[in-house]
């Protein structure tokens, strides 16, 4: 564990602050004209755009907090998980996390799924998740501020035999990433769909009721008379 000398950031300065404040006025100017109908008139916009609009730009303020909220908390989250398993073997992986400042209610989570496709009888894939492992790292813990801290989580690589390639999931990724810059956690989640399709390691950290997911991807492969590689 290192700790830090220079003085966190404010929390104004995350990258996600200024998307936070264009939902929030967006989030207030439609609850303004929900509840004034005369506004709503005026504008000439009807009942039902108003409630769509307030309702988007409440759920965008409410993911832009969440992410200024981490970029407050913490310096650096960082997923080590190993490129390449034997299947039926261990493998360890590690959250790194760097905090500006104390965070109580430290909640850390870890968890070993396969995320594969199934082909139905009519001939469509459908997408299903297996569960193989779970751990709680943490739970209600404070981490202090200035400081490195890692959890470790070990894992046994499963047998590689389903199927986990999908194009639809490969161009929705691309599509949130290209809305992550308006809203954060669009492009996070667009990063996570980039591991679609595996076996793969997930950490949930929660700090009270505030939470972010962290994936990876690994490969696990066996060796025998045959060659598998999932």
């Amino acid at each position: 564990m290192r700790h830090d000398l220079r003085s966190p950031p404010a929390f104004y300065r995350s990258r996600a602050f200024p998307p936070l404040v264009l939902w929030g006025l967006l989030a207030a100017s439609g609850l303004a004209l929900s509840a004034v109908p005369s506004w709503r008139a005026a504008v000439g916009l009807s009942p039902v755009l108003v409630w769509i609009e307030t309702a988007f730009a409440l759920w965008a303020g409410a993911s832009s907090c969440v992410s200024a909220c981490f970029d407050w908390w913490f310096k650096r989250i960082e997923l080590a998980v190993p490129k390449a398993a034997r299947a039926c073997e261990p493998f360890e992986t590690t959250l790194q996390v760097d905090t500006h400042r104390p965070v109580k209610g430290v909640t850390i989570e870890a968890e070993l799924v396969d995320r594969y496709f199934e082909l139905h009888p009519e001939g469509k894939w459908e997408s299903r998740t297996q569960k193989y492992e779970q751990h709680e790292l943490a739970r209600r813990v404070v981490l202090y501020g200035g400081s490195t801290h890692g959890f470790t989580a070990i894992f046994t690589a499963p047998m590689p035999l389903t199927a986990h390639e999908s194009m639809a999931n490969e161009m929705l990724a691309s599509l949130l990433s290209l809305a992550g810059w308006l809203v954060p956690l669009a492009g996070h989640a667009a990063e996570n769909m980039r591991e679609h399709g595996g076996y793969f390691v997930r950490f949930r950290l929660r700090v009270g009721l505030v939470r972010r997911t962290f994936e990876k991807r690994i490969i696990s492969y066996y060796e025998g008379k045959t060659i598998l590689v999932g």
